[in-house]
């Protein structure tokens, strides 16, 4: 009888440790869930894609000296960029179309300048030069691609 009784006391004890080791763990988990998993914050944008208040205002192309008929033939470029907006720009990507005298595109390429150009303001672009092209183009059509918010 004593045995059973020892026992008895033994496996309620067990029991009632067991079932508060279960019910600490649900508090915790509860605790857990409550933290949100992560934080989120808003994002500011930085790139705008072909920007409307930046424009091209000139754009002059023009052979360059030292390129050989076997080489290709070589140009450079001189722009002026005009913003109307009201935030800097700093970082552009210009896509430039040269074009033959009968309107069909010779090659397309992009450029990636590294200019400030301040809010409202009239900028010229230091000079670009392209690498040499298989044919002389007759004009070329010049975009913004994209140009980089300035901080």
């Amino acid at each position: 009888m004593f045995r059973r009784c020892l026992f008895l006391g033994l496996m309620l004890v067990l029991v009632s440790v067991l079932a508060g080791m279960i019910l600490t763990a649900r508090k915790q988990e509860k605790r857990v869930l409550a933290r949100p998993a992560e934080i989120v914050r808003d994002a500011r944008p930085s790139r705008v894609i072909a920007p409307p208040d930046l424009e091209i205002a000139a754009s002059r192309m023009e052979r360059a000296g030292g390129a050989t008929p076997a080489a290709g033939v070589a140009v450079s470029h001189d722009l002026t960029l005009r913003s109307t907006a009201p935030v800097a720009y700093e970082r552009l990507m210009l896509q430039v179309a040269y074009q033959a005298a009968d309107g069909t595109t010779i090659e397309s390429r992009s450029y990636l300048v590294e200019q400030k150009v301040p809010p409202g303001a009239t900028v010229r672009l230091p000079a670009i030069a392209a690498d040499p092209l298989p044919r002389r183009p007759a004009r070329c059509r010049v975009q913004i691609a994209w140009a980089e918010l300035a901080p």
